[in-house]
């Protein structure tokens, strides 16, 4: 019996989870709490970033973590400056099934993480299970990307009809996109079990 799962964060940072193991290319976090996955991306020399800019990415991850209380589950921000390089844009986005508690509490740990790992990224982001949060340098709001991401791999072949299952996939995909499109927080999810 095939089984998978399909998981759609955001409109702007869709994610694929299949149900399998993490690729070893992924910066795993060591943690006393739940396993993340980080990106830092984008590392500066510290000639090159500057201390209001690191400033700004602390007031943004503090507005996040302050804002996560809203119960939407997803909050994006920008925290303005006079020099434009030293602009910081930032979101979090937590599952459709995290409780507002939950969510907090992620996003809290994320952002605290987050700081600890990427210290002179201009851009990072955090993978919970069930939120994550990023920043960046530059605005990414409302824009398809593929980087930074984490990309999951199956390390079993799948046994069945080949055509059958993309067909499935496929189906998915359109339909998650449609229910995450008109969806409050934007998320959406869904499984299929076939024989």
């Amino acid at each position: 019996m095939a089984s998978f799962h399909i998981f759609i964060l955001h409109l702007t940072f869709f994610s694929l989870f299949l149900r399998c193991s993490p690729s070893p290319i992924i910066q795993a976090a060591t943690h006393e709490g739940p396993k993340a996955f980080y990106n830092c991306t984008r590392n500066s020399t510290f000639a090159s970033y500057s201390a209001a800019y690191r400033s700004n990415v602390k007031t943004l991850l503090d507005w996040l973590s302050s804002n996560v209380t809203n119960n939407a589950g997803f909050y994006n921000t920008t925290v303005a400056s006079e020099h434009t390089a030293d602009t910081v844009y930032g979101s979090f986005l937590c599952t459709r099934v995290s409780s507002p508690k939950l969510c907090q509490q992620c996003v809290i740990e994320a952002s605290k993480l987050i700081s600890l790992l990427c210290t002179v990224a201009k851009e990072a982001m955090v993978w919970y299970e069930v939120c994550y949060v990023r920043y960046s340098d530059r605005r990414f709001f409302s824009t398809v990307e593929e980087s930074p991401k984490v990309s999951f791999m199956n390390d079993q072949d799948y046994v069945g009809q080949v055509g059958r299952f993309n067909n499935i996939v496929w189906d998915m995909l359109n339909d998650l996109r449609g229910e995450a499109s008109s969806s409050s927080n934007k998320s959406a999810d869904k499984s299929e079990h076939h024989r």
